[in-house]
């Protein structure tokens, strides 16, 4: 029983993640008729050129998913920076006159600070 367990796990670990292919776990949409337009419902990007997509070419598709990693990493690293400043805001004095001459001083902050 032990073996058949182990067997099972190591199945399961090099299938990965099983997704069932039902109606609603599209990752794009293809019009054909009336209109021509390929939608990707993961990123929002859309194109006409439906014939191109067909042949092979989702360049636009795949630098819209990059540019949106892109954008988030970003955002996370900026709320990171920007938590790490105000935390070393926080331990400074409560005195106003002294929090802003830290932030006067001081050059690692966010940009949205």
């Amino acid at each position: 029983i032990i073996a058949q367990e182990q067997r099972a796990k190591e199945v399961a670990d090099i299938r990965g993640d099983m997704v069932e292919a039902a109606w609603g776990n599209q990752i794009r949409n293809y019009v054909f008729h009336p209109y021509q337009m390929v939608k990707d419902l993961r990123t929002g990007t859309e194109t006409s050129a439906i014939a191109d997509v067909m042949d092979g070419d989702l360049d636009p598709f795949i630098e819209t998913c990059l540019r949106q990693e892109n954008q988030m990493l970003q955002e996370v690293q900026c709320s990171y920076e920007r938590f790490s400043f105000h935390s070393r805001i926080s331990r400074f004095s409560g005195d106003r006159r002294d929090t802003n001459a830290y932030r006067a001083t001081n050059r690692t902050r966010c940009i949205a600070c």
